[in-house]
């Protein structure tokens, strides 16, 4: 029977715990939670659209935290924000979503150094 190479390397200090999943010599996932932060992963907030890059395809989010979210055009639900005009393919950003527009977001990613949640 194939062994299957894969490995939970997991870090405990007093402040924070990483457990990194490895893949063979490949890191696939990273997880961080530092116990004087709340982890805000899996919450929903009602946000307003503050910015629109169409260069990277996404949009900066006020949800009430000091740092805006990031919003990529791939995890728009296109079902529920749908693009301003009909097209085939896949539409721009600035099809889906204007400043100042309030949109429901879930938060995937918690903030991380100098970048804020998306």
């Amino acid at each position: 029977m194939a062994e299957l190479d894969h490995k939970i390397l997991i870090n405990v200090e007093d402040d924070e715990t990483r457990i990194a999943l490895l893949h063979g010599s490949k890191l696939d996932n990273l997880y961080i939670e530092q116990t004087h932060r709340t982890q805000k992963i899996g919450n929903i907030y009602c946000g307003k659209v503050v910015k629109v890059q169409p260069s990277f395809q996404a949009a900066f989010i006020d949800y009430g935290e000091e740092r805006h979210g990031f919003l990529s055009l791939s995890d728009i639900n296109f079902q529920v924000y749908k693009p301003s005009r009909e097209g085939r393919g896949r539409p721009s950003i600035t099809q889906v979503l204007k400043p100042g527009q309030k949109v429901l977001v879930q938060v995937i990613k918690d903030e991380l150094a100098h970048k804020g949640a998306s």
